[in-house]
């Protein structure tokens, strides 16, 4: 028998194409992580970092270690504006 399949189109981000048309959400208190947003990246989608709350040192560490996990996948970072301003004064 054979299945019928929906070939999703591809999700094009200026030069970037992501080969599954899905974005991760952002999940706060260290839930959407370097580890999950690879997973995502490293089966097509696009993930994301929720850096909500993190100091950048650890987010720095995050980016670096989604880096090494998918190192072709595209991640991205998810911002808390506040939370930015506030480490920045």
């Amino acid at each position: 028998m054979e299945e019928n399949r929906v070939k999703l189109p591809e999700l094009r981000i200026g030069k970037l194409v992501a080969k599954v048309p899905i974005i991760q959400g952002g999940m706060a208190i260290r839930l959407s992580t370097a580890r999950l947003a690879a997973a995502v990246a490293n089966e097509g989608g696009i993930g994301l970092i929720a850096a909500s709350g993190m100091p950048f040192d650890e987010l720095r560490h995050e980016i670096k270690l989604a880096r090494k996990l998918s190192p072709h996948g595209i991640i991205l970072c998810q911002l808390n504006e506040g939370i930015l301003y506030r480490e920045l004064l």
